[in-house]
């Protein structure tokens, strides 16, 4: 156990090394750097600590330090290292630290070494004013001191400095001032102390915050004066505190206060000594600038410079310490000779003066290498080319310097007999390797050296692309190494004689722009950059010459090879018309491109080298200096500063040009630099548009305190020279009459004509050609070589006239001059500003608002001879409009068939009052009942209503109201109606009402607002707020009882509301009048609208319309807003005038409508289609404003100021309403006797009860039911009647023809079976496909993309593209790795795709270079593929092929050439898109080559076959007309949806077929959308197409997407349309028979799908596994499930039985005919379920009665709609009465169907049989009756009565006819009242009566005589 625990510890625990090798340490060295090339900066006096630290995770106890500056040991064991202040010289140091690390007794020593640079400190006191000014008594005036510089810092950074100010009073009395010291960069002196005649000497000084002394100081003597103006003097250029001889001063004299008068010429400046002012200065002495020349002062010298005011004694003074040169006595190389490169030299020197800097240079034809440079001169050391000059220069910490020319022999670094190339290389690695251990300076030595070796053989132009390759790329950071490169670089490429080189260009000034940039970022942050102008000036003229050689131009080196075939046609070209298509040819060899971005990349850097340059020069250049010009060859650099007034009055003068500054630069005082660069050769010569320039290229930049100004209101102007002169055409033309030639020019240029004509009479006009009148009065005599200068003012391409009147023949020619810039992004010369007329042969002129890089160009205008009288070819045909005037028809239609409805809205001011047809005799109390039903929607009613009061006395009887009303008048909407109910007893105090109704009729519901019952008799009012339905529960009531309310208060809100829903019923305008309102509204918007569009001016032009298309475009909104504003307005006007003067107002409506309607017929067919479009949309918004919003406006805000209108005051008429009801009652009850019809509305009186609800409420819902059905056969009919029109007149008869053509012409001839076929297809079917060279054997098409069946054109180009696989990425077993599978790959999925350059050495800049990018989705469209051997997505590789022929064989050429397909192809894809004008069918081809990992391709074919578009022919209005109609059905069906929805019928709620609907409707409306958005796509698709370069693929992917969506969805909609058609077919028993099998098999049918689903899936599976090495069938799993499912569908054809028999027979012939058995036994079960379901579904069907009255409910709602028609009709006729009787008796079959005739003497002796049979005991009176009846029956006559007989349960009711012939009559009375005829029928009744009156005494008399006699006869009962 002990042993096994030892040997876990052993291997658990880890070797000592692999703990130590895990521990991580670090040794650097704090505020030190570890770069030897680039050492930390300090200056002397800096209090330095170096702290060195070991950081580890290692254990260890101890770690000791050893410190060795140099090569000298540091007794110093810590880890801190102090430098004193000033105890190192200036120079570079190293500090080496020895760390000493110990742990228990083990020791190990690490070293670091770091660098750092210690340079002299630098402060200068500066005191701003001067040595000497004067200030203003009684003012405060300050001591400047913030000019005081800190060298170790940035100029304008905030720094170290302290300051101390002192002063000295050296005149004057109060010395309180100067009795201590001040503190500050700034120290004010109080007002109190400037007293005049005070001198004070104010000293300042200032040391570093480190250091413990002042170190510098100056003084200042400040004189005080009284009102004296204050100036003072600011040293601008060679300052203290030492100035040089050999360079200008610059002083600058500024007066600050009390300058009135004080201008340029007021001062007067003088030096202690005698210089000649005129030639000593560079502008005399009375200025303010007073700039002395080089070498006026001499070296050891203080000069006291001052300037007085002239006329004052107002002066200012500053000292000047001219300090001594260097100077270089002699200089000596060691050794004096040597070998080039291989030589270590170095110099020493005799000099005079300080020097702080020595470098060494070469120089050889002008250029300049710097070798070396250093602090000391020890430390120079250096390498030497052969065959230069050597100098070496020392400078001083001023920038003073000297130099000296060394002489020495340096032999070639090449000896004789060695291979030059080999030896060149090894040095060229030489340089890598030193540049890579940025060892830069001796790089630059060995590559000088170098390139003096090289000659200008090809060979070593490769070694110069290496020797530049290498130190482009080099990391520049220090100012040094930025100009030791830019001079070695300059050197190499400077070759004026050698033509240009792209690539070498490029990368040249790459490494020129770096190097100045960091050149001019060091000078930026120098505080004496000024006094470096020699210096910087000579750099400038390096780095220009960078680029000179390799930016001249170079065509021959931008041509392109051609590919080396040619097409040939077996015809000969014949003058015949050709088809052409210009395109730019592809570069065969991919590198002209290339050449022509190297060399957009040169220029671009020259650019930025110039602008750079131009930067460094203007760190020298002061305010009113001289011009200060550097530069190279071809090209120079100039920088001026003055003043915005002085630079506005002085020409800048460039090498070839002059500048001009804008006068918007007059006001600025400050200094403006203008900074010029002008090239004299182009630099951008290479531009792709070909345009050459005739100037130099001048870069223009003005600054203002840093800041560019570019844009300028009033112009500037640039005088450029030309270079040389383009040959201008020159035209002849005859003379003898006018002539006018038409000349094409460019937006906002001009240009210039010049003519050789002698007295000629011309005239220039702008579009307009003139009459030769006009050109005769107007026109100019011009004489030989005169030019005329027009300029063409407008932001398009345009073109003049210039009409000419000669006798004779004259000479003509016309050219523009303009200056373009340079457009960097577009990378093309493009126009900039306009010559002026000033321009001549040899300069132009141009006046320009905005900088940029300019250049002159000249070209000669295209001109024509035009006709002077221009026939027109063409007839113009007036594109009427018939929209105005179907409009202003539709609308007189509209309002004469209202007109016949004038009648029946006769405006009445009675109302009526109607009494209950069911009053009885005793009934002597009235109450008057007034009935509001409500506004809401179907608030009237066809029920029969009836109401009871209830009071506390008595109650009255239930009474029905609204019985008879056979035109229902009375309870509709909105009505108020009146009766008057007669109660027997009078009722006392209402308390409550009762209302119910028998829901009877087409509208059953009723909504009641309220009721009030006037009392007659006592005069009381009672209110009833109801405000409810009465309808079927549970919407509502059938019965309720209202308690009464307190009176009926209304807010004003509500009255108002009241007010404007009942505007119409409260209006004074008749019907007629309303409708003539309308008319005069609706024709005034017409023609509003009509002048706001414009009215046409009845001439042909009429025809263009202003708006090209039909959009929504805001005017529509804002002409419709205004056109209803305008004529609310007038109307508005008019009713109120009509109020007072109704003749007048009729009046101007007639005159309104008639004036109106002749505008609008006579000026509506002169408009456009678009514009009438406009216009009615404009009157449909004007329409919706005035009706929908200002006229309710309007009637709200009259609402609130109006009177709540009256009730019609009946109380005032109460006697005659009184009297008027009691006749009427009278009349009733003689008529009809004293109940009325109260014997037949028993059956009302009483409330339904539930049995009664419940059986409404089945009627309600089946007659629903049926009229929804009905209703929705006859819309759905028309729905899919209409669908499939649209649908049929959308298809294309051609698609199939077209399809096929396609595929046969596509389809490969050849099988494919590698990737080189696939080359081939494209090479040899598909591009001689796509470009057919020949038309029909005659006419030769020039690539015009007609393909080769002549008929389809290919849009845009074809491509192809490819998807890739990562390679390898299969697994190898690891048994065969020792095969090395290197390019093995899977089958694609998306995890293994390739999305990588699959070529890494391809040219970025050809043009063929996209194919090898990986392009993702947005680029290439969403085009996914689903292949046999996975799922593509929608990006990848993408290669376009060509517009022309040439361009597609060069693609597939470079395609096939660097293998673009490979063994990593999955998928490769050709993709077009072709047009068929003749069949207007677009077909999208897609080629699909599915590359399996075993190598098999399958090729695949899709063709899509769609119309995108539509075009006009013969049955474009019948498809309009379709597609309108079958627009409007859906919006109607879907608003029926809707009201079924609203409205809440339980048969929405059951019925799924509604849940059909909608789906079909939203269908429907998704067509509508993808069809608007299909057009939309189309569309953009189109204006794309037509917008972009033809030479291009152009996304067509997402069209055929929608396209496919809209189909899919037509074709579902089309398919659940004819499906939803069932539903028609419901009528019949068997179809709701066969609908409810269908639903009640759905569950046990999915149970049983799901079992025999299974079932398939388990031989699917296991066939895969058995026989899928053997079939095809089961080659995979859903292939297995696919040939199951088929054989399970009995598709035994497609099904090989063999290859499951062929390996395994036994096996084979079990799992067929298993799964054969199993699918039969299933079959077998579905079939069952059907039975079963369908004999349970029969019962369930024929056990309902829903549709067994159909045939009866249809005629009862067709005799509906007759009466109502009638009706209708009837109301039409004003109410008039009918000569034809209202009520007649049916015919007698009808009548007489069901009724028994028998004579009406035996039916009346039959009861009496009956009565005296029932009734045993009989009293003597009822016999004696008994006995009177049977005697009048014989004495009567014979006659016969009818029994209408009708069985309810088991009675029978027996009505007698005559009863039936009374109600009749009753009702003919209630519907033709008529009271002549009224009295008529009472006369020839009252004579009936009478007649029947006389019978019946004379029977009475008879039967009293029969009774006498019989009561005497005894009967004896035997």
């Amino acid at each position: 156990m002990s042993l096994l625990i030892l040997i876990i510890f052993v291997v658990s625990v880890p070797p000592l090394e692999s703990q130590t090798q895990d521990c991580t340490e670090d040794f650097y060295i704090e505020n030190c750097s570890d770069d030897p090339d680039n050492p930390d900066l300090y200056a002397q006096n800096y209090n330095l600590a170096l702290t060195a630290h070991y950081e580890s995770d290692c254990s260890h106890t101890e770690v000791i330090y050893q410190w060795t500056r140099g090569s000298q040991i540091v007794e110093l064991k810590e880890n801190v290292y102090f430098v004193p202040p000033n105890s190192l010289q200036p120079g570079t140091y190293s500090f080496t630290v020895e760390a000493t690390i110990r742990d228990n007794g083990n020791t190990k020593t690490i070293t670091t070494k770091c660098f750092l640079e210690m340079k002299k400190a630098g402060m200068l006191a500066v005191i701003k004013g001067g040595t000497e000014r004067s200030v203003d008594e009684g003012h405060d005036f300050v001591m400047d001191g913030t000019k005081s510089i800190d060298i170790d810092r940035i100029p304008n950074e905030t720094g170290r400095l302290e300051y101390k100010w002192s002063c000295e009073l050296v005149e004057g009395s109060v010395k309180d001032f100067c009795r201590r010291e001040y503190k500050g960069n700034t120290l004010k002196v109080p007002a109190k102390y400037a007293i005049e005649g005070h001198v004070y000497v104010f000293t300042l000084k200032i040391k570093l915050q480190e250091m413990s002394d002042w170190k510098e100081s100056v003084d200042q003597t400040v004189r005080v004066k009284s009102l004296v103006p204050k100036i003072t003097i600011t040293c601008e250029k060679n300052c203290p505190p030492k100035t040089q001889s050999q360079h200008l001063t610059y002083l600058k004299v500024q007066c600050l206060e009390n300058c009135q008068g004080i201008n340029s010429t007021s001062y007067e400046w003088s030096v202690d000594f005698d210089i000649n002012y005129d030639k000593s200065t560079q502008f005399g002495r009375n200025t303010d600038k007073f700039i002395v020349k080089e070498g006026v002062f001499q070296p050891g010298t203080t000069y006291r410079v001052s300037v007085n005011l002239v006329g004052s004694n107002v002066t200012a003074a500053q000292d000047l310490q001219v300090h001594a040169s260097i100077k270089i006595d002699s200089c000596l190389i060691h050794p004096s000779s040597g070998v080039a490169i291989d030589t270590l030299f170095t110099v020493s020197c005799e000099y005079v003066g300080q020097g702080t800097t020595f470098e060494v240079s070469t120089s050889k034809n002008g250029q300049t290498i710097l070798l070396t440079k250093s602090h000391k001169i020890e430390d120079l050391k250096f390498h030497l080319p052969v065959d230069v000059d050597v100098f070496v220069k020392i400078e001083d910490e001023d920038f003073n310097f000297d130099t000296y020319k060394l002489t020495t022999d340096v032999s070639s670094a090449i000896p004789p007999g060695v291979d030059e190339n080999d030896e060149i290389q090894k040095w060229i690695h030489k340089v890598d390797d030193l540049v890579r251990q940025k060892s830069i300076e001796e790089a630059i030595q060995i590559a000088s050296g170098v390139v003096e070796e090289l000659t200008p053989s090809d060979e070593h132009k490769e070694f110069k692309k290496g020797i530049l390759k290498t130190f482009v790329e080099t990391p520049i950071t220090k100012q040094t190494e930025a100009q030791q490169i830019y001079s070695l670089v300059s050197r190499l490429v400077y070759d004026p004689a050698a033509p240009s080189d792209p690539y070498q260009g490029a990368a040249a000034t790459k490494a020129c722009k770096t190097g100045a940039s960091v050149d001019f970022k060091h000078l930026h942050n120098k505080h004496y950059a000024k006094k470096m102008a020699s210096e910087i000036k000579k750099n400038t003229r390096i780095l220009m010459n960078c680029g000179a050689t390799d930016t001249k131009a170079n065509f021959k080196n931008l041509e392109k090879r051609t590919l080396a075939f040619e097409i040939t046609t077996p015809f000969p070209l014949v003058s015949l018309p050709v088809i052409d298509e210009e395109y730019h040819n592809y570069d065969a060899d991919d590198t002209s491109a290339e050449k022509a971005k190297k060399y957009e990349e040169a220029s671009i850097n020259y650019v930025d080298i110039c602008q750079t340059t131009l930067k460094m020069i203007a760190l020298t250049v002061v305010e009113g200096e001289d011009t200060v010009v550097s530069g190279g060859e071809n090209v120079s650099v100039q920088v001026t500063k003055l003043t915005g007034e002085e630079l506005v009055a002085t020409p800048v003068t460039i090498k070839g040009a002059s500048f001009w500054a804008s006068s918007d630069l007059t006001k600025v005082m400050d200094g403006i630099e203008v900074m010029v660069c002008c090239w004299e050769r182009d630099p951008f010569w290479w531009n792709p548009s070909g345009m050459i320039v005739y100037t130099n290229v001048v870069l223009v930049q003005l600054r203002r305190n840093q800041e560019e100004l570019t844009k300028f209101d009033k112009p500037f102007r640039v005088l450029l020279d030309f270079k040389h002169q383009q040959d201008l055409a020159i035209r002849d033309f005859e003379g003898g009459k006018m002539s006018v030639v038409k000349v094409d020019v460019k937006k906002g240029e001009s240009f210039f004509v010049r003519f050789q004509c002698d007295g000629c009479t011309i005239l220039i006009t702008d579009f307009d050609k003139p009459e030769e009148t006009v050109v005769q009065s107007k026109g100019l005599t011009v004489n030989d070589d005169d030019q005329f200068y027009e300029e063409h003012n407008h932001d398009y391409d345009g073109w003049h006239y210039v009409s000419v009147l000669s006798k004779k023949s004259y000479q003509i020619s016309v050219h523009t001059k303009s200056c373009y810039s340079w457009n960097a992004d577009k990378i093309t010369w493009e126009f900039a500003c306009k010559a002026s007329a000033n321009s001549n042969r040899d300069q132009i002129e141009c006046i320009c608002n905005h900088l940029s890089i300019l250049a002159g160009v000249i070209y000669n205008n295209p001109i024509k001879l035009d006709q002077v009288t221009t026939e027109p070819d063409f007839q113009m045909v007036l594109l009427s409009s018939p929209i105005i005037f179907i409009c202003v028809t539709t609308l007189f239609t509209l309002y004469c068939l209202l007109l016949p409805l004038v009648i029946r809205h006769n405006h009445r001011k009675t109302i009526n009052v109607y009494i209950p047809s069911d009053i009885s005799r005793s009934s002597r109390y009235a109450y008057f009942v007034l009935i509001r039903t409500g506004w809401k929607l179907s608030s009237g009613t066809s029920s029969n209503i009836c109401l009871r009061l209830f009071g506390h006395k008595h109650k009255s009887q239930p009474h029905v109201l609204n019985y008879p009303d056979p035109q229902k008048r009375i309870f509709q909407r909105g009505n108020e109606d009146y009766f008057v109910v007669l109660t027997s007893s009078h009722l006392g105090n209402l308390a409550e009402i009762a209302l119910w109704s028998d829901h009877s009729g087409r509208h059953p519901r009723w909504f009641c607002a309220n009721v009030v019952v006037y009392d007659l008799q006592d005069h009381q009012r009672w209110y009833f707020r109801v405000n409810r339905w009465l309808d079927l529960p549970p919407k509502g009531e059938i019965y309720v009882r209202i308690q009464v309310s307190s009176d009926e208060k209304k807010t004003r809100f509500e009255k108002v509301l009241r007010n404007f829903s009942t505007r119409d019923r409260q209006d004074e305008l008749s019907f007629l009048e309303k409708i003539t309102f309308g008319l005069s509204v609706c024709v005034m918007i017409f023609v509003f609208c009509l002048v706001l569009w414009g009215l046409p001016r009845l001439v042909l032009s009429d025809g263009f319309a202003t708006f090209e298309t039909l959009k929504l475009y805001p005017e529509i909104v804002f002409f419709g807003i205004g056109s209803g504003a305008f004529t609310f307005v007038i109307h508005v006007g008019l009713r109120l005038l009509f109020r007072k003067n109704s003749m007048v107002s009729r009046l101007l409506l007639i005159v309104n409508i008639c004036g109106s309607t002749a505008v609008l017929v006579v000026l509506g067919w002169w408009l456009p289609i678009v514009m009438g479009w406009l216009w009615f949309w404009s009157v449909v918004t004007a329409l919706l404003v005035y009706f929908v919003v200002l006229r309710n406006i309007y009637s709200l805000v009259w609402s609130l100021y109006q009177k709540s209108p009256k009730s019609t005051n009946w109380m005032d008429h109460l006697t005659k309403v009184v009297k008027a009801v009691g006749d009427q009652r009278m009349y009733l009850f003689r008529k009809f006797g004293k109940q009325l019809l109260r014997p037949y509305f028993e059956g009302l009186y009483r409330p339904m009860t539930r049995e009664d609800i419940q059986e409404k409420k089945l009627h309600v819902e089946t007659r629903y039911r049926i009229l929804a059905l009905l209703e929705d056969t006859i819309m759905f009919t028309c729905y899919v009647t209409l669908l499939y029109l649209a649908i049929f007149a959308h298809k294309n008869p051609m698609d199939v023809t077209s399809h096929n053509a396609m595929d046969a012409l596509i389809h490969p001839q050849q099988p494919i079976h590698s990737l080189d076929d696939v080359y081939n297809y494209v090479n040899f079917t598909l591009i001689p496909t796509l470009h057919i060279t020949q038309w029909y054997s005659k006419y030769i098409v020039k690539e015009p993309g007609t393909m080769a069946d002549f008929n389809s054109k290919f849009l845009g180009v074809a491509r192809l593209r490819q998807q890739r696989v990562q390679t390898p990425s299969c697994q190898v077993p690891p048994q065969l790795s020792f095969m090395n599978f290197t390019h093995c790959r899977t089958e694609f999925w998306f995890a293994d795709e390739s999305r990588e350059r699959f070529r890494r050495e391809f040219n970025e800049l050809s043009q063929h270079s996209h194919v090898w990018n990986y392009t993702e989705v947005e680029g290439v469209g969403f085009n996914v593929v689903v292949g046999k051997f996975g799922y593509y997505s929608s990006d990848g590789f993408v290669a376009t092929l060509g517009r022309t022929v040439y361009n597609s064989y060069v693609r597939v050429n470079y395609l096939w050439e660097n293998k673009w397909l490979d063994n990593a192809t999955a998928l490769v894809l050709v993709e077009f898109l072709t047009y068929n004008v003749n069949s207007n069918l677009f077909n999208a081809v897609r080629v699909i080559f599915e590359v399996s990992a075993t190598g098999f391709i399958k090729l695949e074919v899709d063709i899509n076959t769609v119309q995108l578009l539509f075009v006009r022919d013969e049955d474009s209005l019948a498809q309009l007309v379709i597609f309108s109609s079958f627009a409007l059905v859906v919006v109607i069906f879907s608003l029926k949806l809707v009201a079924r929805f609203w409205k809440g019928r339980l048969l929405v709620l059951r019925d799924w077929w509604i849940l059909v609907d909608l789906v079909i409707i939203g269908m429907s409306y998704g067509c509508f959308v993808l069809f608007i958005q299909r057009a939309g796509l189309v569309k953009e698709f189109l204006d794309r197409l037509e917008t972009a370069k033809k030479n291009e693929f152009i996304n067509y992917f997402h069209l055929l997407y929608v396209e496919k969506i809209f189909t899919l969805v037509a074709a579902l909609l089309v398919f659940i349309s004819t499906i939803r058609l069932w539903k028609l077919c419901r009528f019949g028993t068997i179809f709701r028979i066969m609908e409810k099998t269908l639903i009640l098999c759905g569950q046990p049918f999915m149970a049983m799908l799901f079992c025999h689903m299974v079932v398939v899936l388990a031989f699917g599976l296991s066939g895969y596994v058995i026989f899928g090495t053997h079939s095809d069938d089961f080659q995979d799993i859903s292939e297995s499930l696919v040939s199951l499912m088929r054989l399970s569908t009995r598709q035994l054809a497609r099904f090989d039985v063999q290859d499951l028999t062929q390996p395994n027979p036994i096996l084979g012939n079990i799992f067929f005919t298993s799964y054969l058995s199993l699918n039969l036994l299933f079959y077998t079960l579905y079939i069952c379920i059907i039975i079963l379901r369908y004999y349970q579904a029969q019962l369930i069907i024929l056990a309902r009665s829903d549709f067994k009255n159909l045939q009866s409910f249809v005629v009862k709602e067709l005799g509906y709609y007759k009466t109502s028609l009638r009706v209708t009709l009837a109301r039409l006729k004003g109410g008039t009465t009918s000569k034809k009787r209202t009520v007649t008796p049916k015919e007698n079959e009808f009548r007489y169907a069901d009724c028994s005739i028998l004579s009406s003497q035996v039916l009346e002796v039959m009861r009496c049989i009956a009565w005296y049979d029932l009734k045993k005991l009989v009293s003597v009176e009822d016999k004696t009756d008994l006995m009177k009846r049977v005697l009048k029956c014989y004495m009567g006559g014979s006659t016969d009565e009818i029994f209408i007989k009708q069985k309810s349960g088991r009675v029978i009711k027996v009505v007698p006819d005559w009863k039936l012939e009374k109600i009749a009559l009753v009702a003919e009375l209630i519907l033709n009242y008529d009271a002549k005829k009224k009295q008529r029928q009472e006369l020839k009744y009252r004579r009936v009566v009478d007649n029947q009156l006389k019978k019946l005494n004379y029977i009475l008399d008879v039967l009293n005589t029969v009774l006498h006699i019989v009561s005497n006869i005894n009967v004896e009962d035997k």
